[in-house]
């Protein structure tokens, strides 16, 4: 998985900012580039991310929440929908799907121990 951002973060209503990048999914022979709009809600503490351009990709919705726990700790919720225009591609993307999510998982902890040197991060994935 890569990424990259493309839009400048721009404020698109009170307390919710948003940017645009370019993402790269995929294993093997099955690889899709799609741009998504990310949605950064402040107060709330959550990001959407939605696909706005695939060719593979009906619909994708990644939501990120936050939670604040005791100690210093923060519990992070990751929901991911996804539909698939081709069904001989969903068939295959299905069987592979959960290590698109941990991998995903994955670089967001890699991301945020490499912003942190508090302590490592611990993930139930």
């Amino acid at each position: 998985m890569r990424s990259r951002v493309v839009t400048s973060e721009r404020e698109i209503r009170s307390n919710v900012t948003s940017f645009d990048a370019d993402i790269e999914v995929g294993f093997q022979i099955l690889k899709d580039q799609f741009r998504s709009r990310v949605e950064l809600h402040h107060p709330n503490r959550h990001i959407v991310a939605r696909c706005v351009q695939s060719n593979v990709v009906d619909g994708l919705e990644t939501f990120w929440s936050f939670i604040p726990r005791e100690n210093d700790t923060t519990e992070v919720v990751c929901r991911l929908s996804v539909t698939i225009c081709d069904p001989l591609k969903a068939t295959a993307l299905s069987s592979i799907f959960s290590h698109m999510a941990k991998a995903q998982m994955r670089a967001f902890e890699k991301e945020i121990e490499q912003r942190s040197s508090k302590r490592p991060i611990h993930s139930s994935v």
